[in-house]
């Protein structure tokens, strides 16, 4: 009878103060790698919750804190939430004691979930599973305390930069809305690469685009603006919040009060360079 094997006595993190983070692959059938990442880490939470509220579990944490946990911005993590939120794959709601405090307490449409077939289970069903914690498939982790196997290795989505061929189709669709004359260069690569590592996909540039083009292509002091560093720099979450919220139209709703304020500036310098250039003028 063969010697029971010893457990492996390096314990060290792979980081210190560190942990893994549960990741479900069946998910990257429906959902990014960010919302699939989003997604199985609440559904471990709400696996250890005792926030029982209205016949549900819940968990909760603010931006900064789930980003702070998987490693995103805080941006990212928004911006993915609301999306998951938007499909009706999370609930949100607010069982906060103080009125001030706006931390949103999340779970997962679990009925939703079956439709697809991808294997989490609803922790308030009591079902049952192999490994006693309601996951039906196996994950990237299985336990954050001890792992008695190799697992499936997790590559991070910041490791896959955007390829050129998609660059260079945002910056052809960028002149084909514009009307101006763009080249691919390393600013702008690197520009299109920073907002791909927070999350943004192809067709989010596109949506930018086009609806930032249907509203300033025919102003002439606003025209210049559609440009690479204006539309994919830190606005580009703005400007793409802007396209939904104008209920997924990309047609012109007119200047906002602050694209109005900055329109008539670049207005009146250019009377004032005028004006001094008559001066000027013998």
């Amino acid at each position: 009878m063969g010697m029971k094997p010893k457990k492996n006595p390096d314990q060290r993190s792979l980081i210190n103060g560190g942990r893994p983070t549960l990741y479900y692959p069946p998910l990257l059938k429906v959902f990014d790698v960010y919302e699939a990442i989003i997604l199985g880490q609440i559904h471990y939470w709400l696996q250890n919750s005792y926030n029982l509220r209205d016949g549900h579990y819940w968990t909760y944490h603010s931006y900064s804190e789930w980003g702070k946990e998987l490693g995103f911005s805080p941006v990212t993590v928004k911006r993915k939430i609301h999306h998951l939120e938007d499909n009706g794959y999370l609930i949100s709601a607010n069982y906060n004691r103080t009125g001030f405090d706006k931390t949103k307490w999340y779970r997962i449409d679990y009925d939703k979930l079956d439709a697809l077939s991808l294997g989490l289970s609803d922790p308030t069903d009591g079902s049952v599973s192999t490994n006693g914690r309601g996951l039906v498939d196996q994950t990237n982790t299985r336990d954050y305390t001890e792992t008695t196997h190799n697992s499936q290795e997790l590559s991070s989505p910041r490791s896959h930069p955007a390829e050129e061929a998609t660059i260079k189709s945002i910056i052809d669709y960028l002149n084909k809305q514009s009307g101006h004359s763009y080249h691919v260069t390393d600013k702008t690569k690197e520009l299109i690469e920073t907002r791909f590592s927070e999350g943004f996909t192809e067709q989010e540039f596109m949506d930018v685009i086009k609806y930032k083009s249907g509203e300033w292509k025919d102003v002439t002091e606003m025209n210049p603006f559609l440009q690479p560093s204006t539309l994919f720099g830190d606005k580009m979450d703005k400007y793409l919040n802007q396209a939904k919220s104008n209920g997924g139209s990309v047609e012109p709703r007119g200047l906002s009060v602050e694209e109005g304020s900055a329109a008539n500036d670049a207005y009146m310098a250019g009377l004032e360079k005028q004006y001094e250039a008559g001066k000027e003028s013998p």
